[in-house]
């Protein structure tokens, strides 16, 4: 990773650079300075060397192992570059491993993917979806990424767009703004409560559509759905709140013969990349159970 020094950083440390100027954590410079490299104009340097203007920057970050089993399986990949991948994940997949599910998720067959690539780092995701909501997935190529990723996913003009089919004919936009924690007793579950955390989502009805599905009511919706925040299940939590929970979604609405899974699709996200600076739009074709419902949009 290249930097070239500005004016404005003349005569400031490279440790200062690279913390104020690129946001590197103190931890991460610690791991640069034991097992990385950082150059100037193509020389090894100290931390504490002063820059001039017109300098060149590299850093060469350490390798790391890939934390997780890796498995080979193709990916649908819908972006990338060299500094991160994004995946549009199917259902049924959890994004990382976990006690009663170490392999088949998402993070398996990226560390795969790494593997053939030659990239050797720990596969880091700076957002999850549920396993059973489908859409895109950035996976960042080394640490420094992710944390700047992390940094542009929590702006107000970084856009997320899910596409949502709920129960009922629901009003044509909104605002939920409920507070959500953990249900009593369940460590899956949660529900709207006043010592919860601060949620907001905001929908806007695309259609109502008549039902076809027998486990439904008379009719059902289709919503373009953003979050403000970003807790566990919020977009279906607050639709089952306000009486139109997701189709498919046994844990917070009614289960149905028609659907495995709740219909829940993370269709796009804009932002500006965190390292080059460009505009990026990435968009997720819908999966087959819900192509058949969006196939008018």
């Amino acid at each position: 990773m290249v930097f070239k020094v500005a004016a404005k950083w003349r005569d400031v440390p490279v440790r200062d650079f690279l913390m104020t100027g690129q946001g590197m954590s103190r931890r991460l410079i610690s791991a640069l300075k034991r097992d990385g490299e950082i150059n100037i104009n193509g020389e090894p340097v100290h931390v504490n060397r002063l820059l001039n203007e017109g300098d060149t920057v590299e850093i060469i970050l350490p390798q790391a192992k890939a934390g997780v089993e890796l498995q080979s399986s193709p990916l649908d990949i819908l972006f990338e570059d060299e500094f991160f991948i994004a995946v549009n994940k199917p259902a049924s997949m959890p994004c990382h491993p976990s006690m009663g599910h170490k392999n088949g998720t998402l993070a398996n067959f990226v560390a795969g993917y790494f593997y053939e690539s030659g990239i050797k780092d720990t596969v880091r995701m700076p957002a999850r979806i549920d396993a059973n909501t489908t859409g895109i997935v950035l996976v960042s190529k080394n640490k420094y990424v992710n944390g700047q990723l992390l940094n542009t996913l929590s702006l107000a003009k970084t856009e997320k767009i899910y596409m949502a089919a709920v129960c009922g004919k629901l009003p044509e936009k909104g605002v939920i703004d409920a507070p959500i924690g953990r249900s009593d007793g369940s460590i899956i579950q949660r529900e709207v409560r006043p010592d919860g955390q601060k949620a907001v989502t905001l929908y806007e009805r695309i259609r109502v559509c008549k039902n076809i599905f027998s486990d439904c009511p008379k009719e059902y919706s289709l919503a373009k759905v953003k979050i403000e925040t970003g807790r566990t299940h919020q977009i279906r939590v607050h639709m089952s709140h306000i009486g139109h929970p997701l189709l498919g979604d046994w844990l917070y609405g009614i289960e149905t013969k028609e659907f495995a899974r709740h219909m829940l699709h993370l269709r796009s996200i804009s932002f500006e990349h965190p390292i080059t600076g460009e505009k990026i739009k990435i968009t997720a074709p819908y999966p087959e159970d819900m192509s058949r419902l969006f196939l008018e949009e």
